[in-house]
């Protein structure tokens, strides 16, 4: 109900790090993470053990699980409709004011259609950074699982929109994250690493600490230092895939 939806919201002490675009905050606890991981990690022995065939998280991450696809996505369709669902429509509200529904069946239909959901790993010896790119979702989780580890920020490029039309790559200013609908907006700009000036923040990732942000916010992640990060992703959307 709506009152246990509040509570789920407050509980979690989110707090904005990009106006309308991307959040903070608490929902799973460390020994959820470490059990997650662990239990991530056996499956990757069975797999490599078996010599199974097994598909990339997606088409930059090398490294990684699908969950969907070794038996977990009906425990994410819940997590998704109970927890996560709720506290999302409350962080973006504005996203969801023109949604109207006209009967009863429809007001209880989940909004997010479809899901991704996969673990993604880096390691010096296998994927080291992320280059800069939009996920394939409306809305994304990003939960960091473990371990130890230095380096490997993530980081999200300004939110300006180029003016076409201008050939000194002026940028317009006040833009939400609504208005990158291109690859020729100065998100897009090239990273340059640590103070680069295209970016408008870095973040370092802690375990049980997760973000929620808009798919289309451009980002990326800096090369891992030292150790091993893996991250629970989950790419919410409104339409079936």
């Amino acid at each position: 109900n709506d009152n246990n939806n509040d509570n789920n919201y407050n509980n979690f002490g989110f707090s904005e790090l990009i106006p309308g675009c991307l959040f903070v905050g608490n929902i799973f606890t460390k020994e959820f993470c470490l059990k997650l991981l662990e239990e991530c990690e056996n499956l990757k022995s069975f797999i490599n053990e078996k010599k199974i065939n097994v598909s990339p998280p997606n088409s930059m991450n090398r490294y990684g699980l699908i969950l969907n696809n070794v038996g977990m996505k009906n425990i994410f369709d819940e997590i998704i409709l109970t927890y996560l669902e709720p506290i999302i429509k409350k962080l973006f509200s504005n996203e969801f004011k023109t949604t109207t529904t006209t009967t009863t069946a429809s007001s209880s239909s989940p909004t997010f259609q479809s899901h991704h959901t996969f673990v993604v790993s880096y390691r010096i010896d296998e994927d080291k950074d992320l280059k800069i790119h939009r996920d394939d979702s409306d809305f994304t989780f990003n939960l960091c699982l473990g371990k130890d580890f230095s380096g490997s920020e993530l980081y999200f490029h300004k939110i300006d929109d180029v003016d076409d039309n201008n050939n000194n790559n002026s940028t317009s200013n006040n833009k939400s994250c609504n208005d990158n609908n291109n690859s020729s907006c100065a998100a897009f700009m090239d990273h340059t690493g640590p103070g680069c000036k295209n970016c408008s923040l870095t973040f370092q990732h802690k375990i049980g600490t997760c973000l929620i942000h808009k798919g289309k916010l451009v980002h990326g992640v800096d090369p891992l230092v030292s150790g091993e990060r893996s991250n629970l992703i989950i790419w919410c959307r409104s339409r079936k895939v």
